[in-house]
């Protein structure tokens, strides 16, 4: 039998212990990374599965306008962080348990993103049968794409024009370094403007993207391409867990752009995270939940030999 208990002050360290060593615990289910938001933001409501005296599960999440259960809030991947070595019959018996006590709050649904299967240590189709089984739908699927580490010579599996652009623009004296937290205003006034082209904003403001990377200098970290030291393009890498790591927030000067500042950056990322031993580079989401498609996008990373893999959003009706 699988109980639920809500999460409390004093289990943060031993629920980001078990997310550290889960099936498919990422950066984004620890406590300490979901307590840079004002704890005021949302109405939190973590949840904390047990059989017996072991902790096999747990889920992120928030309740939502007094009525739906939603995970994740404020993070780009939530659901259920799964023990290692759990089979169907243990997966059926935590979504049983996550439903009954949904159902005894009088809540009207449940909504739960979780994340690509590159990210999971060892994944199998388990979780998603359980849902099924317990009547959730799939509402909607986005693609990433995401770079496969574990070739030998990745970058020979770009497309030529790729690592052309490469070969050129270094000989042009383009280098990529890590940036320091002192720079992050530069970054940011790349990344407004070029969200400003689009009507668009950042889904961090400057405060909270310093607070992330002041707070976790191993994890998330700012890089720039340069020019004789000029910053002409960015990227933001969060170091998920050991199997996979998320870019985020790739932009450039618009004056620069023929120096292929972009290229550069993930052409230089997917070499350090080889080196740190991750086995995939997510790129990120190139299609939106109403099945639009972002052509561009995906003509681009696709030359990069980047895969599309899903990310599905289940949801119940209660």
């Amino acid at each position: 039998m699988v109980e639920v208990s809500v999460f409390k002050e004093g289990d943060e360290t031993l629920w980001d212990a078990f997310v550290t060593c889960a099936n498919n615990g990422t950066l984004f289910h620890t406590m300490k990374f979901l307590r840079y938001h004002p704890p005021t933001r949302f109405d939190n409501h973590h949840l904390m599965f047990h059989r017996a005296d072991s902790l096999v599960a747990v889920l992120p999440g928030a309740i939502v306008g007094g009525q739906s259960y939603q995970s994740p809030c404020g993070a780009s991947y939530g659901g259920l962080v799964l023990d290692k070595g759990l089979g169907l019959e243990d997966c059926i018996a935590i979504i049983e348990a996550l439903v009954e006590y949904c159902t005894e709050l009088g809540l009207k649904d449940i909504e739960l993103t979780g994340v690509p299967r590159d990210y999971w240590c060892s994944y199998d189709d388990h979780l998603d049968y359980g849902l099924l089984y317990h009547g959730f739908q799939c509402q909607s699927t986005v693609l990433n794409y995401v770079i496969d580490l574990r070739l030998d010579a990745v970058e020979e599996t770009f497309s030529k024009n790729i690592r052309r652009d490469i070969r050129q623009n270094i000989r042009r004296g383009v280098s990529v370094q890590r940036g320091e937290l002192d720079e992050l205003d530069v970054f940011y006034q790349m990344l407004r403007d070029n969200k400003a082209k689009n009507h668009a904003v950042a889904t961090h403001s400057e405060e909270e993207l310093r607070h992330l990377v002041r707070h976790f200098p191993a994890t998330i970290e700012i890089y720039f391409a340069r020019l004789e030291q000029e910053c002409i393009g960015a990227i933001v890498l969060f170091h998920c867990n050991d199997n996979a790591a998320l870019t985020f927030y790739i932009c450039h000067r618009e004056a620069f752009s023929s120096f292929c500042p972009a290229t550069l950056l993930i052409a230089h990322l997917t070499e350090l995270c080889k080196a740190r031993g991750c086995r995939a580079l997510d790129l990120g989401p190139s299609t939106w939940p109403d099945m639009t498609l972002h052509e561009g996008l995906i003509h681009y990373k696709q030359r990069f030999s980047a895969r599309g893999m899903r990310r599905d959003s289940w949801k119940l009706s209660l």
